[in-house]
């Protein structure tokens, strides 16, 4: 039976009411309370650095949970804190030349009176969304941990370059929620020193926070404009993948960058929007030395794991069995697994440099071409190695392997800081001039940059020139499909101060010492 509703509520029945009104009025003033503090901007209220945040070594995974962003992260708190100034600071010379130079800002207008440079600006970035890797574990936006080390996923980070405050705004979750899930950083009453940000509210007052900033002067918005990339999708190959899946009519649309970005513009058409990847990109080329520490560890991971594939190599034997072996090394050390689709492939596809069905049975006499990387903490390496599936290398196939070995070790040998492609070249060229080795056309050069993302990120037009702490993937490659034989050899190398370090050195790349391991697999 239904029961009528009067429209009035009873006495008793209107207790919790009166008591749930009472709560929702006491926020809300605590919540406007908060943002009149964080817009009257401070130059005070920023957090020092230590004295070890420029020297911080890599940081056990037992420490106690206030002392890191969370229990397995190598990385310190202070470190998180360092970039974020970095970048504000960045970030307040670009606005300070803006305001100099109206003319350069396209969203200012002639003979408009500029207010402070970083009065009315702020820098928002997003998490990753939740619940969108299928059969995969989550992992957070790239640029959004490498200044939080936050994992929360659809969280929202603000920070202000006036004060040098950072603020978090993240999703309330339900009862629900919370046991299927886990809690986040707003159930957590430790997170605000462990992440040393200045709050950590509902991401329900995201807008609210940011509608009373747009209404000042001059407000200006520095977004990611550019797009985002992934443990295994560079931010160009991010917009190019983009460009082909728009092809069929029916897969176009924004990607998530470009939705905020939109959304944001309609919300708040007064507002100066700018690009912050460019700032983001040129911290993110340099590593420091905790993060020289994990990459290191994860060279020994990575190459023990192709020492594994290669182990487990024999005739009839398929390509997964090889990246099976590799894999559980990665994963028994620690890795969330492979940077990237792990690369198999056996007699003809050696000429495919990116194949990844892995599904092949291997014949005696074929080569293997496997490229292969872990994902540790957020840092990614590359490797590839090519070897005989019979255990021996052919005449053509050591002639062939030989020259883009010799190639290989005379870029690394160039390899050092203000070095330029060009440079490499011309050392790669006189290098095997004197051995009097045929480089078969190939020239050397710089490769790619590796880091959060197996290509990483890059700044600047121009050449590219190396710098100390950069991190390189380097891999040069033959291929001959009209005899189903490629060869690639590919190592992720340190610069350092006067030269460079070869992370992925323990796996064997001489052809002695890979048929000499191979025996032993046999």
């Amino acid at each position: 039976m239904k029961k009528k509703c009067s429209g009035f509520i009873s006495a008793q029945a209107g207790r919790p009411f009166l008591l749930a009104s009472f709560i929702m009025v006491t926020l809300g003033l605590a919540l406007a309370l908060a943002f009149s503090n964080f817009l009257c901007i401070s130059s005070t209220s920023a957090y020092a650095l230590s004295s070890r945040s420029s020297s911080s070594v890599i940081h056990s995974a037992a420490a106690a949970p206030d002392s890191a962003p969370s229990p397995s992260s190598p990385y310190s708190p202070e470190e998180f804190v360092r970039r974020r100034l970095a970048l504000m600071e960045l970030v307040a010379s670009s606005n300070l030349s803006a305001t100099a130079n109206p003319a350069a800002s396209p969203g200012s207008a002639p003979g408009s009176t500029a207010t402070p440079a970083t009065a009315n600006s702020l820098i928002i970035l997003s998490a990753a969304p939740s619940h969108t890797i299928p059969a995969g574990h989550f992992r957070q936006d790239n640029d959004f941990y490498y200044f939080t080390g936050c994992e929360d996923a659809d969280a929202i980070l603000v920070m202000m370059p006036a004060s040098k405050d950072a603020l978090l705004f993240v999703p309330e979750k339900s009862a629900g929620e919370k046991s299927f899930e886990g809690p986040n950083s707003l159930d957590d009453p430790t997170a605000k020193e462990r992440l040393q940000v200045r709050s950590i509210m509902p991401l329900s007052s995201f807008d609210e926070f940011l509608a009373r900033l747009a209404s000042r002067p001059q407000p200006v918005l520095y977004l990611r404009l550019s797009p985002s990339d992934t443990v295994s999708e560079a931010r160009d190959e991010a917009a190019l993948f983009q460009a082909r899946r728009a092809r069929n009519p029916y897969n176009a649309e924004l990607s998530l960058d470009q939705f905020r970005v939109d959304r944001l513009r309609r919300l708040y058409p007064s507002a100066r929007f700018e690009d912050v990847t460019p700032q983001i990109d040129s911290l993110r080329m340099i590593k420091n030395p905790e993060e020289i520490a994990v990459l290191r560890r994860n060279g020994q991971i990575s190459a023990e794991a192709v020492k594994r594939a290669m182990l487990a190599t024999h005739p009839t034997a398929y390509e997964y069995e090889l990246e099976a072996s590799a894999i559980e090394i990665l994963l028994r050390h620690g890795c969330r697994g492979p940077a990237f689709a792990p690369i198999v492939g056996s007699g003809p596809n050696t000429c495919i440099m990116h194949y990844e069905r892995n599904n092949r049975q291997m014949q005696a006499g074929e080569l293997v071409l496997m490229d292969f990387g872990g994902d540790l903490n957020y840092l990614t390496m590359d490797i590839t190695r090519t070897w005989p599936v019979s255990g021996k290398f052919t005449a053509e196939q050591k002639k062939i392997y030989r020259t883009v070995l010799e190639v290989q070790k005379a870029c690394i040998e160039a390899f050092k800081p203000g070095v330029t492609s060009k440079d490499v070249n011309d050392f790669v060229a006189r290098r095997l001039k004197e051995k009097g080795i045929d480089p078969m056309g190939l020239r050397g050069g710089l490769g790619h940059l590796v880091g959060m993302c197996v290509h990483d990120v890059q700044t600047g037009p121009g050449p590219f020139v190396l710098k100390e702490g950069m991190v390189m993937a380097i891999e040069p490659a033959l291929y001959f499909p009209d005899k189903n034989l490629g060869i690639r050899i590919e190592d992720t190398v340190l610069i350092t101060k006067d030269g460079c370090d070869v992370l992925t050195a323990g796996v064997p790349k001489e052809i002695e010492e890979i048929e000499s391991l191979l025996k032993k697999g046999t």
